[in-house]
């Protein structure tokens, strides 16, 4: 981005004036920023600042308004990327205004506006330009001091190694991915095995209660078995004596059959007699039957027919009896073999009872039911253990592709081809700065400092020798940066020459002139004492006349 004019009002000791700072589009102006303390002089890079990121790195938002007037106002206009970009700002209100060749920037808020400026405009995060673009006395993190992790994210800016970065990144984000998702198939895997167990568990209970049920039943249709032999037994003897009495019955009933028979012959034998008597005649020879003899013959045979019709009486009774017996007889062995058939199914069927429950003992329905979850189980658990080894081996493989984009992969490659470029940038400045140091920064942008061959340790180093070896430092990563961002056209050096020497404030001051020159950039130095005049293009003399800070510009050379 190429900076084109500020405009700023109500913001910190500045009143409603509007105050406006233009740059040269092409050359670069060499400024010297002076005034009283508390004059508004290093307002100036937090306007930029605040126009740019929206914030500032040692104030808050609220605290920018001018406490009387409030309706903080800024505009910065610059180019980026060859188009003409506007950015207004404003607090009590809060709003932002971003117009790119004239058409307003609107795409889905405020959040992604400031995305769009940091990412497609600046180019630059905010910690760059706080901490190369924007130097202060009370923000400045010496080059020397600062941690290892802030000297990268810088050097990342300058080099383009962010993208390496950004792969890492990814890579990190991969391997927590999947670590989450293998904690999650553990957490699964464990859910199940519990699960499991308790169902083996319910499963061994449910068998033992099949069992035991199994055995009370067995007992009980043993008995119910044993009760129906003894039952079977008992008509089976029954049937024997029903058999036998059968037998007695047909024998007697045959006896007194043939008897009966016998007794009705004689008794036809005695009607026959009777006739022949009571004609009184003989059929054969016609005698005369009425004689004493034939008489009492006549008498033996009524005797004897009332003999023989009470025998046939009584036997005809006693057949009679003997058959309504046997009739009796023939129902109870139906009834016994009825019995006996409906007792022989229940054994048949309690028999089956018997084996069913020897082949269901540990086939019943809901023991299937539990097995079939211990397996359905068995199988969730083999796919979560195969996810999971899958999960193990990405994360060993993106482990890998880590260590290839770590600090000490790809990126250490790059690093150690960058330094000496770095290193012999801080070494020109550092003769143009006439040190006798050598200051060399390693893979892990720690410095190794010698002085005259020796080895000189960060501590033993003056505030001024440090604060020109950081100066070194910042240069050589400005030059560095305007290689890689040649849009950049403004530098900041506030109150920076506190403890350094009248040469060594010369030697940087002509320094920063060439640069300008050279490079094109603007750069400002504050500082609430004189400097020599004759280095600078331009002087901005800030006072704060009626409580309100007002810029006057003069042009020197």
């Amino acid at each position: 981005m190429r900076i084109q004019s500020i405009e700023f009002r109500n913001f910190a000791s500045y009143g409603n004036k509007l105050q406006k700072i233009e740059f040269a589009d092409n050359d670069g102006m060499f400024y010297h920023v002076i005034g009283e303390n508390g004059s508004g002089k290093s307002t100036l890079s937090d306007v930029i600042k605040f126009g740019i990121y929206g914030r500032l790195g040692n104030k808050r938002l609220r605290d920018i308004p001018n406490r009387f007037n409030q309706s903080t106002y800024v505009k910065v206009v610059l180019e980026s990327k060859g188009t003409n970009v506007v950015i207004e700002r404003g607090i009590s209100p809060n709003f932002l205004k971003l117009s790119i060749d004239g058409i307003e920037y609107d795409q889905a808020g405020k959040k992604n506006a400031e995305e769009y400026i940091v990412d497609q405009i600046a180019e630059l995060p905010f910690y760059v330009f706080n901490n190369i673009i924007s130097l202060s006395i009370n923000d400045f993190k010496s080059f020397l001091n600062m941690s290892p992790h802030d000297k990268r994210m810088i050097i990342d800016k300058i080099f383009s190694l962010e993208i390496i970065n950004s792969v890492k990144w990814l890579v990190k984000s991969e391997i927590k991915r999947l670590r989450e998702l293998t904690i999650a198939y553990k957490k699964q895997i464990e859910t199940i095995e519990q699960s499991i167990k308790n169902s083996e568990t319910e499963l061994i209970a449910l068998k033992e209660k099949l069992k035991s049920d199994a055995k009370a039943q067995k007992e009980t249709i043993n008995k119910q078995i044993v009760d129906y032999n003894e039952k079977l037994k008992k008509i089976e003897k029954d049937l024997q004596t029903v058999d036998a009495k059968t037998t007695e019955g047909n024998n007697r009933l045959t006896e007194l059959t043939k008897m009966l028979q016998t007794n009705n012959a004689s008794k036809a034998n005695i009607v026959e007699k009777k006739t022949l008597y009571e004609a009184q005649k003989c059929p054969m020879c016609e005698s005369d039957l009425t004689t004493e003899f034939h008489k009492t013959m006549l008498e033996e045979i009524l005797e004897t027919e009332v003999k023989v019709d009470a025998n046939i009486e009584r036997l005809t009774k006693t057949i009679k009896t003997i058959k309504e017996t046997q009739v009796k007889i023939r129902n109870a062995k139906i009834s016994y073999a009825t019995k006996q058939a409906e007792f022989n199914t229940i054994i048949s069927n309690y028999q089956t009872k018997l084996d069913e429950l020897e082949k269901s003992e540990s086939k019943t329905r809901e023991s299937s039911s539990i097995t079939k979850i211990i397996k359905e189980g068995e199988e969730r658990k083999k796919k979560y253990i195969r996810q999971q080894d899958q999960g193990d081996a990405k994360v060993n493989f993106y482990k890998l592709i880590e260590e290839i984009f770590g600090d000490n992969g790809v990126k250490q490659l790059a690093i150690t081809k960058i330094m000496p470029a770095l290193n012999s940038e801080i070494r020109q400045v550092l003769a143009e700065l006439r040190m006798d140091y050598k200051v060399i920064f390693d893979k892990n942008f720690d410095a190794n400092i010698l002085h005259l061959g020796h080895e000189v340790a960060i501590s033993q180093l003056s505030t001024g020798e440090k604060k020109k070896i950081d100066f070194a430092a910042l240069i050589a990563i400005i030059r560095l940066m305007k290689i890689k961002y040649p849009s950049i056209n403004i530098f900041f050096l506030d109150e920076i020459f506190a403890s350094i020497d009248g040469d060594g404030i010369h030697h940087i001051l002509k320094i920063l002139q060439n640069i300008t020159k050279n490079m094109n950039i603007n750069i400002f130095v504050v500082n609430h004492a004189p400097l020599p005049t004759e280095v600078f293009d331009y002087k901005i003399h800030i006072s704060k006349p009626n409580n309100f800070s007002s810029i006057e510009m003069e042009k020197v050379n």
